[in-house]
């Protein structure tokens, strides 16, 4: 007999319940998340007291890598914390979704670049609009062949009025499944600036066998790996570059 609380989201919920035996899904850990964000920053303290003491009232969480396992114990909570097997991930169904064999049909004598996230997450939206301005124009100059396509639900209105004035920047939208497209792409990035936890979607590209370049914060907790490159945001323009290369 137990409890179980998914997301970060209904943590909140967890002083109300009466129960010995809760147990808690961490699909990231809070407070790193918030130090990471320029509005939020400045009252993290805070925020990462709370989220401890709603920790206190845990029997047990299950955590996505050993990172956050660890920060957790950085915490001071002294439950039971588990590492979840995450296994192959896959992609759900999307209905009024673009078929990816349209996309990848216009790979062609091209080189490509995938980005794949929620696209109305902050941290995807930004993220990406930060490469398109500070690394793919750029690179884009050193190779004009080379083009971004971004996968994904739910595109803002400034990410798709990017897509029709930048050439070579292409906003999909919402694909059956981006797998073919991880497969068939040069590259996947995964520039995050900011945000925590695993990010699912990176695994999913290794999983195809994509090459991936990300910062640590799209890289973070997840495992070495050989097709996985992790950079500083400075230098990763360069990186796409020498592997394009």
């Amino acid at each position: 007999d137990l409890v179980w609380l998914d997301f970060p989201s209904v943590l909140g919920v967890v002083k109300h319940i009466l129960h010995p035996n809760i147990h808690y899904f961490a699909h990231d850990v809070v407070s790193q998340r918030t130090s990471r964000s320029l509005t939020k920053k400045p009252i993290n303290k805070e925020i990462a007291k709370v989220e401890a003491n709603l920790f206190c009232k845990l029997k047990k969480i299950v955590a996505m890598s050993h990172k956050d396992k660890l920060l957790l114990e950085q915490m001071n909570y002294k439950g039971v914390i588990e590492v979840a097997d995450l296994g192959v991930q896959k992609v759900g169904e999307v209905l009024n979704c673009i078929p990816i064999e349209e996309v990848v049909d216009k790979f062609k004598d091209r080189k490509n670049l995938i980005f794949f996230g929620y696209m109305k997450r902050a941290e995807n939206h930004w993220s990406i609009i930060w490469f398109i301005f500070f690394v793919f124009l750029k690179i884009r100059k050193q190779n004009p062949h080379i083009h971004l396509w971004i996968l994904g639900l739910a595109p803002r209105p400034l990410l798709k009025l990017i897509g029709k004035c930048i050439s070579n920047v292409h906003v999909a939208g919402a694909v059956s499944d981006p797998t073919l497209a991880f497969q068939k792409a040069d590259l996947s990035v995964a520039p995050l600036l900011y945000g925590a936890g695993v990010k699912i979607k990176v695994l999913q590209m290794l999983e195809a066998g994509a090459t991936v370049v990300a910062t640590e914060v799209g890289a973070e907790g997840i495992e070495s790996h050989k097709k996985l490159h992790i950079v500083n945001k400075t230098q990763f323009g360069k990186k796409i570059l020498e592997l394009l290369d």
